[in-house]
């Protein structure tokens, strides 16, 4: 068995300096929700053996949050950013190789991966985090279905925001 964390970034700047999608920050909301996440990150006991990051300045600021915890190096990736549920399946094939991985992304790509491995329509918001245990030996056979969820974890937004 196998298990897959998923995290989305949470919430961004509208635009960034460059006007690159890409290079766009977290908005105040998302510093307060990335605090939720390390908060909540504290409690958790199972921390993956391998950790996939979209290289996009917004996810790259949401990992920085709960960085602290994790055992291992994380792999930046470009192939990530706005990967589609497609891409996120090969990449998944070609690149994970232990038992438990983290994957920190973006929507819909990571929503749509989440339905498609447990069956059920679930869409992650900014910030939100899902644990999955895959009823699989290898990740070659991802297939529709293969996944329960074991935890779900959505970060509260101040009322200021």
């Amino acid at each position: 068995m196998l298990t897959l964390q998923i995290l989305r970034h949470a919430n961004a700047e509208r635009n960034s300096a460059s006007g690159r999608d890409f290079d766009r920050d977290l908005s105040p909301e998302g510093f307060f929700q990335r605090h939720a996440i390390n908060t909540h990150f504290k409690e958790l006991t199972h921390f993956p053996e391998q950790i996939f990051v979209s290289s996009a300045k917004r996810t790259v600021a949401t990992y920085e949050g709960i960085r602290e915890f994790m055992k291992t190096t994380a792999v930046y990736s470009d192939d990530l950013y706005l990967a589609s549920l497609d891409n996120l399946i090969d990449f998944m094939e070609d690149k994970a190789s232990e038992k438990s991985v983290l994957l920190v992304g973006h929507n819909d790509g990571i929503s749509e991966l989440v339905s498609y491995l447990t069956g059920d329509y679930l869409s992650l918001s900014t910030g939100g985090y899902i644990e999955m245990e895959l009823h699989i030996d290898q990740w070659n056979m991802l297939t529709s279905g293969c996944a329960s969820v074991v935890h779900h974890f959505e970060p509260s937004v101040a009322s200021s925001f």
